[in-house]
């Protein structure tokens, strides 16, 4: 039997009037410990992740050997997933390919 175990660590919070650069940082913060507490991680792949406050969502993974997540592509890029939906997909494809083309990982938490 052949298993793909893919998806995508997801934090999600609920859109307040003004997102706060403290609002990314402790939902980030709180990402990377649900990465690392997850058992099945393994510390030579990257994992990657997202933090969703409403619409706007921001991108993130876990390089190899490391326990902290930086920036997927640039800093602090964030997209809406109501406006942006196509550029969203792209980056989730990225992911997609990439795990794949490391035999990488990408769990969920719910």
């Amino acid at each position: 039997m052949n298993e793909i175990v893919k998806c995508g660590f997801v934090e999600c919070k609920r859109h307040n009037a003004n997102i706060e650069d403290s609002d990314w940082l402790s939902s980030k913060t709180q990402l990377e410990r649900f990465i690392r507490r997850w058992e099945e991680r393994n510390p030579s792949q990257a994992i990657y992740g997202l933090v969703c406050i409403g619409h706007p969502v921001r991108f993130f993974y876990m390089p190899r050997f490391k326990d902290t997540l930086v920036d997927f592509k640039s800093e602090d890029l964030t997209l809406s997933i109501k406006d942006n939906a196509t550029d969203v997909d792209m980056i989730l494809r990225q992911w997609r390919v990439l795990s794949e083309a490391t035999e990488g990982k990408i769990a969920s938490s719910g």
